[in-house]
């Protein structure tokens, strides 16, 4: 008896919940289309799409149907995304590149941030591909806007975006006794500028290039 009691009261929260969620798909999707426009993405566009599983076994009775309930309720949500004006939103995980799932994943957490401010740690890889420029410089205040309340470990070859981080850790491969070996070392200032350096003006340091790093390490995104 307390099962069955149990369980009607969990299908009227269930239905709660998904009409909650479908209530707020479109301003979500509205805000998070902000976020991609601010990232250099003008021509993107993602849209949340909810399903419920049919299942023969399912906990919860609607009309003739029995649909699959798990820990987070009725929906089974995918995102959808096109990169292009004119392009047919296809599911995220089959489409993007790593570039676009890194900056989808920033809109994400920057929308959601808004309403959910907690700590996260996220892990951008090549966050910065095909972007430059005005670009690259709107990207890097967003992360450095985000770091505030997120750790953020990131991988770029970007110098604007590189030029905000607390912290520089340097990769490098050596190779021994026919063992490669990858090795991980915090940068000091002087080291940080020198490998700024490198990523604006190759390995050609001059005064000039050197001079551009620090400006750039010394500039704070807002």
């Amino acid at each position: 008896q307390k099962y069955d009691q149990s369980l009607i009261e969990l299908k009227e929260l269930v239905f709660q919940l998904s009409r909650a969620r479908r209530n707020a798909l479109s301003s979500f999707e509205d805000e998070v289309q902000k976020e991609l426009m601010d990232l250099g993405m003008e021509g993107a566009k993602l849209q949340v799409v909810l399903r419920w599983e049919e299942n023969p076994e399912g906990e919860v009775e609607e009309g003739s149907k029995l649909y699959y309930l798990s820990e987070t309720g009725l929906d089974q949500i995918e995102f959808y995304f096109s990169a292009n004006v004119g392009e047919k939103p296809r599911p995220l995980r089959k489409v993007a590149s790593g570039g676009e799932l890194s900056r989808v994943m920033l809109a994400l957490r920057s929308a959601l941030g808004k309403l959910s401010p907690a700590p996260q740690i996220l892990i951008l890889d090549e966050i910065d591909t095909g972007l430059g420029g005005e670009a690259a410089t709107s990207l890097a205040s967003k992360i450095k806007k985000l770091s505030r309340s997120s750790q953020i470990l990131l991988i770029t070859h970007t110098q604007q975006i590189a030029a905000v981080a607390d912290e520089h850790v340097r990769i490098e491969k050596q190779t021994a006794n026919g063992r490669t070996t990858a090795f991980a070392k915090i940068l000091s200032f002087e080291e940080r500028k020198r490998e700024l350096a490198r990523m604006i003006g190759g390995k050609q340091l001059t005064q000039g290039v050197l001079k551009a790093a620090t400006d750039l390490l010394q500039k704070k995104a807002v």
